[in-house]
């Protein structure tokens, strides 16, 4: 699972969420950082903020071609 936010607070409390659940999470806090941690790593699933400074999670979307 990829997480992508701006809010440190929500990704914390995503990653421990998703993690109880059982489930390995890579998180970055921009769309650009994300896009790269896309591309090396091909997540199962990406949690994204559509609102966020720079790329908006349209745009990561959009770029990452799925």
């Amino acid at each position: 699972m990829l997480l992508i936010d701006d809010d440190r607070d929500m990704r914390w409390a995503m990653r421990n969420i998703l993690a109880y659940a059982g489930l390995n999470v890579a998180e970055a806090d921009a769309g650009e950082p994300g896009l790269e941690l896309a591309t090396r790593r091909t997540p199962d699933a990406v949690l994204l903020d559509l609102r966020m400074p720079g790329l908006g999670g349209d745009e990561v979307r959009d770029a990452s071609g799925v």
